[in-house]
């Protein structure tokens, strides 16, 4: 799962540009950085939930570690995800993505950024994203709603109501299926 993801974010440069990317800072870097701990995490959480009880005070200390490195990264690049929310080759370009912990996203997500996915205050419900979903910049998704597998939601949309129709576009404030 890490190695596909890396290989999202590497291609993403020429050669030369992830040189001087890693060298100069790029955002880029820092979102792949934060993606990397948060699998991590994923990883030693999921270990001490399903460890006897003689190893889990090892994969607690893995995970608050971890946990505490990634929240710190992520205060400073503004991406807030909690573990096990997201399914595998998330690729985010752009920063300020907040998901909330109860929201899963499915394989294959697209963020362009500056993205809310969570409940809407009213109810703690939460999206649930299929596979191969492109949110478009600035795109909001709240409620308890489901969104099929291939939908694209363009930049400023708000979804508050479920799209099933799978492989449509999503636009608008609130959003609304456009013919493709």
């Amino acid at each position: 799962m890490l190695n596909s993801e890396k290989n999202l974010y590497r291609n993403l440069f020429s050669r030369r540009d992830f040189i001087i990317a890693i060298l100069t800072g790029n955002h880029q870097i820092k979102i792949y950085k934060y993606i990397k701990l948060l699998r991590l995490e994923e990883r030693f959480f999921n270990n001490y939930k399903n460890k006897s009880s003689h190893l889990k005070f090892f994969w607690i200390i893995l995970t608050i570690f971890t946990r505490k490195r990634k929240n710190g990264l992520g205060n400073k690049i503004s991406i807030d995800i909690r573990e096990n929310s997201c399914g595998n080759n998330l690729l985010i370009y752009h920063q300020n993505v907040l998901i909330n912990g109860h929201s899963r996203l499915g394989d294959n997500c697209i963020l362009h950024g500056n993205n809310c996915i969570g409940n809407n205050g009213s109810s703690p419900q939460c999206p649930k994203i299929g596979n191969n979903v492109d949110i478009g910049y600035g795109a909001i998704i709240i409620g308890d709603i489901e969104i099929a597998d291939n939908v694209k939601i363009g930049a400023g949309s708000v979804v508050t109501k479920s799209i099933c129709t799978p492989g449509v576009t999503v636009v608008g404030v609130p959003g609304r299926i456009i013919e493709n």
